[in-house]
């Protein structure tokens, strides 16, 4: 009798070792450890006073995540729900706490708005891959970086999602920024010089950028900003710089460079 006792004493302590609380209920939910039922009272989660936000203390025991105390202590850190997480407490906020962060802002949060656009916008130009990006922006663009001393184009296909690097080389980037200026000779029907056309860097820019199929070498004499030289004026200039010059001067002609010499009074 005593063995059976003493059996059915173990099995009992067993069970209760292993089965879910009720408080206030003799039939807790299934899913829970911990039921708490009562409809006049509420549960008070241990008070203690923190001494700082990194700080365990007065904590005791094993650093376990998801730990839920309510802080006393207005010394260091507010009073309110802190749960322990990445090593330290983090604070539960109110929606009246969180409606006053803001309303401090005041007219900043215009301007608060405003810079996060910005800066997500920066970044989806610089990483076209990330995720947030706007699926109508571009990505196949090229943006510049520098690294170790030197500069690179960094180029993002969105074909195959990978990125190209490339040295810049600084001759090649200043000779693509030297002037495109030129003049182009207009003959009559005899073939003889009877004035020029100059075009500017900002006509040719125009002209190229116009359409696919215009170059430089199909740009017409009339197009928009091209500046017409009558033969007189050629003449006059050149006439003024032979007068104005030293004993020997050079002027470009249809022939080539010539060199003539001054006659001085």
């Amino acid at each position: 009798m005593k063995k059976i006792t003493l059996l059915a004493a173990v099995l009992g302590a067993s069970y209760f070792a292993n089965a879910q609380v009720g408080i206030g209920t003799p039939t807790p939910i299934t899913s829970t450890q911990l039921d708490v039922t009562a409809t006049d009272k509420g549960i008070l989660i241990p008070r203690v006073a923190l001494k700082a936000i990194d700080v365990f203390n007065p904590i005791e025991g094993v650093q376990t995540e998801s730990l839920l105390v309510y802080n006393i202590s207005n010394a260091t850190i507010p009073t309110g729900f802190y749960y322990w997480v990445d090593s330290k407490w983090n604070r539960i906020i109110g929606k009246a706490e969180l409606d006053q962060v803001i309303e401090n802002l005041g007219d900043n949060i215009t301007n608060l708005e405003a810079d996060v656009k910005n800066i997500q916008a920066v970044i989806n130009y610089i990483l076209p891959s990330n995720p947030s990006n706007d699926a109508t922006t571009p990505e196949t663009h090229t943006t510049v970086v520098y690294k170790n001393g030197n500069f690179y184009t960094v180029t993002y296909d969105a074909t195959t999602q990978t990125y190209t690097t490339q040295q810049i080389n600084f001759e090649d980037l200043v000779n693509g920024f030297e002037t495109k200026t030129f003049m182009k000779e207009v003959l009559n029907a005899e073939g003889k010089v009877i004035g020029m056309i100059y075009f500017s860097e900002q006509t040719i820019i125009d002209w190229l950028a116009a359409d696919s199929a215009n170059t430089i070498a199909n740009i017409p004499n009339n197009a928009p900003g091209a500046m017409p030289i009558k033969v007189k004026d050629i003449v006059v200039n050149n006439i003024q710089e032979i007068l104005e010059s030293p004993t020997n001067i050079t002027i470009t002609t249809v022939e080539g460079d010539k060199t003539f010499t001054t006659v001085e009074e």
